[in-house]
């Protein structure tokens, strides 16, 4: 017989079936890729932000629902990867606040926390996108609440949110373009659709069946291939108008502080609320056009900490201007050092690009360690890299901490928040240094009471770049935007190879050939990295260039890298050409221009 009631210890059976279900299946979802790389991991990061959720939810016995969700949640937070796994843990974080306070929950109830889970997961995205996880997640609220409504018990309510989510991943296509034009869904709704399957079939006493579609995608509904296009759909986080311009963020240090109250009075004022912490000292972060009313909130129930206001419009201001002029072959200005920036070099390590690598001067070094001149630093960095190259390069630039990740794994919201308090600095600007990481980066934020600035890097050449404007001492607003200037002016390309056919592009793809990654886009195929790399170039370099770099894979020679070198050299002699060991897996080349 399907249980009537939803405890905190069916709760767990629920999500660990979910869970267990997504985990089978998350090559299928990582596979589903608009690109034909092979760096897809949808599916590992939700699996990844379940398995954090499960772990600290624990065994739930004994526990009220509503206390046991909000561990969930509180996991999800922690343990997000990806902008996947950042969207799934505020979807599962909405979903506790609407379980608040219940020691179990009917049929409404749980209608009711599926609606408030797609709420909050909309409210968290600056400018959300229809037709990814969003979309599916409202599609499975909607035919909750009317299941509910209609008089369905848990199975029904159940039995309806899995269809809805099914039905509005089918829409997914229609929706997306980039979707409409490879003929397929999106991978994060599949996911999702996973996730509630497996929830579902532990309801009904059922082993979710795992017979595999011949071509994998909407489960149930049409078999066509499913996909999501990170850089496209997500790039509107941070690229779009925003609504609410001021991004607020402050501690509230108090007694017998109310969340449930705060958060209240603040949800009037903006969106992306977050509010918590405890009954002595609340983290509150806020995006609104009304900065002052909610500090006032903040004074009239306490002593205020911590206080941050940055203006998100100006950001993304800047950010669509360069895109604009990028996509109509805009010259971009080649960025330079900021006057006082000087880097101390380990030994036997490379200068930094465009650096004279017989005159590098004492300034900061890495680890956090004093300046030179042995004062402490006042503005640490914590950078996101995958390959030993990059981890010297970028510590030889003041970088106090890297973090392990990259394109073929994303760290959790927890392993950044871990390096963020690692910094002995007041302030730490974060370099998340690709477009599925800078969401987890703004997770990470709002977990800490530290003074944190995320530079939206999107590549860690990119990263290197605004390493390179720099400086340990200063206003950190003023040097966080100075790095974002930076990094958003030089241009990058990624040489890989491709894991399968694709025909999303003008380009036909095959399994095999070797691809150049330009601006998000395939923009040339060849039968050697090196060609791909210079047809690469050959698509980004204009006449006001002047410095090239090559950051070469842990695949690929050194001597093959300095012989394309010596091709680029060759064919574009006004330029510098530096060439240096990233080690990064998955890509032969990481190309940057300036």
């Amino acid at each position: 017989m399907a249980p009537r009631r939803l405890t905190a210890g069916l709760l767990h059976d629920l999500i660990a079936a979910g869970a267990a279900y997504l985990e089978q299946r998350k090559e299928t979802v990582n596979s589903l890729n608009v690109f034909p790389v092979p760096d897809g991991d949808t599916g590992t990061n939700m699996a990844l932000t379940l398995a954090a959720a499960r772990r600290e939810l624990g065994d739930a016995a004994g526990l009220p629902l509503g206390q046991a969700a909000q561990r969930l949640a509180r996991g999800a937070l922690l343990g997000a990867r990806g902008n996947s796994g950042v969207i799934l843990s505020q979807f599962l974080r909405g979903f506790a606040q609407g379980l608040a306070g219940l020691d179990s929950a009917g049929p409404r109830e749980l209608a009711a926390a599926f609606s408030s889970a797609t709420e909050t997961a909309y409210r968290a995205v600056i400018k959300p996108v229809e037709g990814t996880m969003l979309t599916v997640g409202r599609g499975a609220s909607e035919a909750a609440e009317r299941a509910a409504q209609d008089g369905k018990d848990l199975e029904g309510v159940l039995e309806a949110a899995v269809a809805g989510a099914k039905e509005a991943l089918a829409r997914t296509p229609s929706l997306l373009p980039v979707l409409a034009r490879a003929g397929v869904v999106d991978a994060g709704g599949q996911g999702f659709v996973f996730f509630l399957e497996g929830i579902l079939a532990a309801v009904r006493g059922q082993v979710p069946v795992l017979a595999a579609p011949a071509n994998p995608g909407v489960s149930g509904v049409t078999p066509a291939p499913a996909a999501l296009a990170d850089v496209q759909v997500h790039s509107a986080i941070t690229h779009e108008f925003v609504e609410h311009r001021y991004c607020t963020e402050f501690l509230i240090r108090g007694q017998n502080l109310d969340l449930d109250e705060i958060q209240k009075a603040l949800e009037p004022l903006g969106d992306s609320l977050l509010v918590v912490g405890d009954s002595e000292l609340v983290k509150v972060h806020v995006h609104t056009n009304h900065p002052g009313r909610a500090l006032e909130i903040g004074t009239a129930r306490g002593e205020l900490l911590n206080v941050s206001v940055a203006n998100m419009q100006e950001q993304n201001r800047v950010a669509a201007a360069h895109n604009q002029a990028a996509a109509h072959g805009g010259t971009v200005v080649r960025a330079q050092p900021a006057p006082a920036q000087e880097h101390v070099l380990a030994q036997g390590q490379p200068a930094g690009p465009g650096q004279d690598k017989a005159a590098a001067a004492p300034g900061p070094s890495a680890h956090g360690q004093p300046t030179a001149n042995g004062a402490p630093k006042g503005i640490g960095v914590v950078a996101v890299a995958q390959g030993e190259g990059w981890r010297r390069l970028l510590e030889s630039l003041g970088v106090d901490q890297v973090v392990s990740g990259g394109q073929t794994m994303n760290p959790s919201a927890a392993e950044l928040l871990a390096a963020i308090e690692a910094v002995d600095a007041p302030d730490v600007v974060v370099l998340p240094n690709n477009s599925n990481i800078v969401f987890t980066a703004r997770q990470a934020v709002e977990l800490t009471d530290r003074r944190v600035h995320v530079v939206p890097t999107r590549t860690v050449a990119a990263g290197v770049a605004a390493m390179m404007a720099y400086t340990p001492e200063g206003d950190a607003e003023t040097v966080a935007r100075t790095m974002s200037e930076a990094a958003e002016r030089v241009r990058t390309a990624e040489i890989t190879y491709a894991v399968r056919d694709s025909e999303a592009w003008d380009i036909a793809v095959r399994a095999g050939d070797c691809i150049a990654l330009v601006g998000g886009e395939v923009r040339a195929v060849a039968a050697d990295p090196e060609a791909a790399a210079l047809a690469a170039l050959r698509a980004m370099v204009t006449p006001d260039d002047s410095l090239i770099s090559i950051y070469y894979g842990q695949d690929v020679a050194a001597e093959a890298a300095e012989a394309l070198a010596e091709q680029v050299r060759a064919e574009w002699p006004g330029c510098d050409v530096e060439v240096y060991m990233g080690g990064q897996p998955v890509y032969y080349y990481i190309l940057s221009v300036e």
